[in-house]
């Protein structure tokens, strides 16, 4: 490298606002303030995604990948309407969020990941949705991790303030 030119990693980092504010210290009070969310989106977002009929697949990650899980407040407004059969697994940076997500959500099954380097097999998840934290990721490399985990035909849900739009992939 020549002097002067500057290092410019393209590994993907967690926010530094989110690693400031959003921590293990900081969770039990973020969740406390946190909106939860209102059954119509939960129910829109279950009736976009077609549960009731899955088909068997073998080789899946998850049925359901929920992204920047955060404490569990979508995990657990979602999770009583849903089969006990579904395999749902709740993704966030932050370590400290997802512990609070298991005290809400004790059976949960949880992973520390970023949306922009997603450690599951290619066509391994069946739909994938981001709860009020697209935002955070919003970039073309956490779009291609997600079309590149999600199954033929998989769905992905972006709610934002008890707003949804859906894609298919």
């Amino acid at each position: 490298m020549e002097r002067g030119d500057k290092d410019i990693s393209t590994k993907p980092i967690v926010h530094p606002v989110a690693l400031g504010g959003f921590n293990k210290k900081t969770a039990s009070l973020y969740d406390a303030r946190r909106p939860h969310y209102s059954s119509e989106a939960v129910d829109a977002v279950l009736k976009y995604m077609e549960l009731d009929n899955l088909e068997p697949l073998e080789n899946l990650s998850a049925d359901i990948l929920e992204l920047g899980a955060g404490t569990g407040k979508f995990t657990k407004s979602i999770l009583p309407k849903i089969k006990k059969s579904v395999k749902y697994l709740a993704t966030d940076p932050m370590e400290g969020f997802l512990e609070q997500a298991k005290m809400n959500c004790p059976n949960i099954t949880t992973k520390v990941c970023l949306a922009e380097d997603l450690p599951f097999p290619d066509s391994s998840i069946r739909l994938v949705v981001a709860a009020q934290c697209f935002h955070w990721f919003a970039s073309d490399a956490s779009l291609k991790e997600i079309h590149r985990v999600l199954v033929p035909g998989g769905k992905f849900s972006k709610l934002e303030s008890n707003l949804f739009l859906f894609f298919h992939s």
